[in-house]
């Protein structure tokens, strides 16, 4: 039996999503990981951007099935600037994925409950970036099966562009 389900996130979760993304604000500078805490994230990203994905249908969270909490968010962008063909491919773009500090190894499950949606819309990729010096991560979705595809510049942030394709 699953043990937690990704879903269209609703007003009622905004709280926790944006409680869930501080917190690891806080705690990649808590391991010296430079990224969402070096970049003005929520200078970037204001609570109004999670309100327009939540409209738009497009910003997720995962929810532990016993209690309905919250332990994870994502966006599925459809298109993305970063990527050089990122209007033209069918693919779902990973933006935004933290999880609650609290539940480990939830990351990897939302990402195969992505790519598990990815499938069931026919998309031929999901594809994410992330810091290019960002050893830890860069590794960790190496390990998921996501190859490195290319590179972005987006304010001051340095990406690594990372795709897989989805077997149907």
């Amino acid at each position: 039996m699953m043990k937690y389900e990704l879903v269209a996130a609703q007003t009622r979760d905004l709280e926790d999503v944006y409680r869930i993304i501080d917190d690891r604000i806080h705690w990649m500078d808590d391991k010296g990981i430079e990224q969402w805490n070096k970049t003005d994230y929520w200078g970037v990203y204001p609570k109004e951007h999670y309100i327009q994905y939540m409209e738009e249908g497009i910003l997720y969270v995962m929810k532990r099935m016993s209690d309905a909490k919250v332990v994870g968010v994502v966006a599925l962008l459809r298109n993305d600037p970063r990527w050089p063909d990122g209007f033209e491919v069918s693919a779902y773009y990973l933006h935004h994925l933290a999880t609650d500090l609290s539940v480990k190894g939830i990351g990897k499950e939302m990402i195969a409950q992505c790519e598990a949606l990815g499938m069931a819309n026919k998309k031929a990729f999901i594809r994410l970036d992330c810091a290019v010096d960002n050893a830890f991560l860069n590794a960790y979705y190496q390990g998921l099966g996501y190859h490195i595809c290319g590179s972005c510049i987006d304010g001051a942030y340095q990406g690594t562009l990372r795709e897989k394709r989805l077997q149907y």
